[in-house]
C-alpha cells in the first residue's frame, strides 16, 4: 500500500534544507515516488560502462567464447544487477534489461553467414540458444526469490522483518495500483510450482 509523503520541515539556526525528489543511497537511487525505474537506467548505463571498459577483451580473437562470458557474468552483470532483489519490475523494466544483455551477448558471438553467404547479427533467440543459460531476468528472479527466503527466515526483532510485516496507513492513489515487491515474489514462485513459498523457506532441509 502507498501513502502519500509527508513533507517535514527540518530547520536550524543557519539555513532551511531544500526538499530533495531523489538521492543516492549504498550507491543505490532513492526516489520520493518510490520507483525503481530511475535505477534500472542508472544502472544499465553503469553496465554501459563497465562493458565498453572491458570491449578490448570482448572483442579479442585470443580469448573463447566461455571466457568472454565469464567476464560478463563475474564483472558486467552484477554492475546491472546490484540491488535486484528489491526490485519490482515492470515489461518496460524487463525489457531493457534483455536488450543490453543481448547487445553484450550479440558481442561475444559476433554475426553469422547467411543463405546468401553475408554476414549478419544474431536473432534473438539464436542468441539465447547459444548461451544455454537462465538469461538476465531470470537470474534476478532467483535472486530476489533468495532474498525472499532470507527475509522470511529473518529473526521478527530485526528492523528489516518489521518493516517487511508492518501495514502502511493512509489512501492509495487515484488510478490502478502498482504491483508491489510480495505480488512479483508470488507470481515468480507460483512459476516455479511453489505457491507455498513462505512455508517452504522457513524449511532449509
Amino acid at each position: 500500500m502507498e501513502s502519500r509523503a509527508t513533507a517535514i520541515r527540518v530547520e536550524n539556526s543557519h539555513n532551511m534544507p531544500n526538499t530533495q525528489k531523489g538521492f543516492k543511497y549504498l550507491g543505490t537511487l532513492i526516489n520520493k515516488d518510490n520507483v525503481v525505474s530511475a535505477e534500472i537506467e542508472h544502472r544499465i548505463n553503469q553496465g554501459n560502462k563497465a562493458f565498453f571498459a572491458l570491449l578490448r577483451l570482448f572483442k579479442s580473437r585470443s580469448l573463447s567464447r566461455s571466457t568472454k562470458i565469464m567476464i560478463y557474468k563475474t564483472v558486467v552483470r552484477p554492475v546491472v544487477l546490484y540491488g535486484c532483489e528489491t526490485w519490482t519490475l515492470s515489461k518496460i523494466d524487463e525489457e531493457r534489461l534483455a536488450v543490453f544483455e543481448r547487445r553484450v551477448l550479440r558481442r561475444i558471438f559476433g554475426p553469422v553467414k547467411d543463405g546468401t553467404d553475408s554476414w549478419r547479427i544474431r536473432h534473438n533467440q539464436e542468441i539465447y540458444s547459444l548461451y544455454a543459460e537462465p538469461n538476465i531476468i531470470g537470474h534476478l528472479k532467483a535472486s530476489r526469490l533468495r532474498w525472499a527466503g532470507h527475509l522470511q527466515r529473518m529473526d521478527n526483532a530485526r528492523v528489516t522483518k518489521r518493516l517487511y510485516d508492518s501495514k502502511p496507513m493512509g489512501s492509495r492513489r487515484v488510478g490502478r495500483p502498482r504491483i508491489t515487491w510480495e505480488q512479483d515474489i508470488d507470481d515468480d514462485a507460483r512459476q516455479l510450482a511453489k505457491s507455498k513459498w513462505r512455508s517452504t523457506a522457513m524449511d532449509r532441509e
